[in-house]
């Protein structure tokens, strides 16, 4: 369940680093899918559903990784409509991730017979989730955009918590 939680922690967290045309990702994408890639095969033995996360972490490893890459070299498309239905099929992957991840543990929680915070997760999902799509719908109106990015931001800091309470609440469940 750590390297879950890390993972969730760089893909909601972007620190960069701009140096002249180089832009450098501290915090990359391709590492949060990394870590949940791994976490998910640690988990495989709790529920069969942390299986259906690792093919799209490993998918996602390799594109954000290319698009680090590219950054990095500042190497751009520019066709902003390109740039956004990048933008668009990357979102959208994760959050089908995460969603993935939410129904892993609620199977983990019914089986077990224990609360593992998944409904909690589960609401907060689903805001964040209409606010990432909303804000890259709302792209030709700035101003709502940045309403929708800001809701998504504060959705995605209580999924992280989210996911933190169920990472103790499953610590504590391993430990009786």
């Amino acid at each position: 369940m750590d390297k879950i939680f890390w993972g969730f922690l760089l893909l909601f967290f972007n620190i960069n680093l701009n140096l002249g045309n180089c832009t450098i990702n501290l915090l990359p994408a391709w590492l949060g899918y990394l870590f949940l890639l791994q976490g998910a095969a640690q988990m495989l033995p709790e529920s069969e559903l942390f299986g259906k996360m690792r093919p799209w972490c490993t998918g996602m490893v390799a594109y954000t990784g290319v698009l680090w890459v590219m950054d990095i070299l500042h190497f751009n498309f520019y066709l902003e409509w390109i740039n956004v239905l990048l933008m668009l099929l990357s979102t959208l992957a994760q959050l089908y991730v995460s969603y993935l991840f939410i129904k892993a543990m609620t199977d983990v929680a019914q089986r077990r017979n224990a609360d593992l915070q998944c409904a909690f997760l589960n609401k907060v999902w689903g805001v964040a989730a209409i606010a990432d799509l909303a804000s890259i719908v709302l792209l030709l109106i700035p101003a709502l955009a940045l309403i929708s990015i800001l809701v998504g931001f504060f959705a995605g800091l209580c999924f992280l918590v989210g996911v933190h309470n169920t990472r103790n609440a499953y610590r504590a469940l391993c430990n009786q």
